[in-house]
């Protein structure tokens, strides 16, 4: 599937020489980003973990979000009402062999689930943390095809909202690309 609604796949620049590798995971100068990003986040999860399906209301967030180590499966849920997007899913693998990265604009949910043990997933966020603002919806809600894993999922995200009752956005003046 291509992506849509705003959702960007980034090819990261890795250079690998004896040592090791190295590679670029932001580069403001491109301009490819319609937002400016304030805040840092990194996870590390053992493999069938399922973070999410989180969002923001209020105050949404986009996110960059890159697998520094292991394997992930990328979601993200376009709660945007007057999107053409709106309930459709994307879905990616992103991994430290493959350099692939999301950006993943304000109005949508976003989730993801481990592939391998000690994966490390490191995103950026266009808007701070805000707890009486942070939202979930169910991760089993839709038919999102999480891996053949056994899940680990928190007691919060376990009572995520179902899509149906989840609070979206009605009244945010998004861009929408195709």
């Amino acid at each position: 599937m291509e992506p849509f609604g705003g959702i960007k796949i980034v090819n990261l620049k890795c250079f690998q020489d004896y040592r090791g590798q190295f590679t670029e995971t932001f580069l403001h100068k491109d301009k490819i980003f319609p937002v400016k990003f304030v805040q840092d986040n990194c996870s590390i999860s053992k493999q069938g973990v399922i973070r999410g399906m989180h969002y923001q209301v209020q105050i949404p967030q986009a996110k960059l979000v890159y697998c520094l180590a292991g394997k992930i499966y990328d979601v993200a849920v376009d709660l945007r009402e007057q999107s053409p997007y709106f309930g459709k899913w994307f879905d990616i693998e992103l991994s430290s062999e493959n350099h692939l990265a999301i950006f993943i604009p304000e109005g949508f949910a976003h989730g993801f689930q481990s592939l391998e043990d000690n994966s490390v997933v490191y995103y950026k966020c266009s808007n701070y943390y805000c707890q009486e603002n942070d939202r979930s919806l169910l991760y089993n809600s839709l038919d999102i095809p999480w891996k053949d894993f056994p899940q680990i999922v928190s007691d919060k995200d376990k009572l995520g909202k179902p899509f149906e009752e989840c609070e979206k956005f009605t009244d945010k003046d998004f861009t929408f690309f195709s």
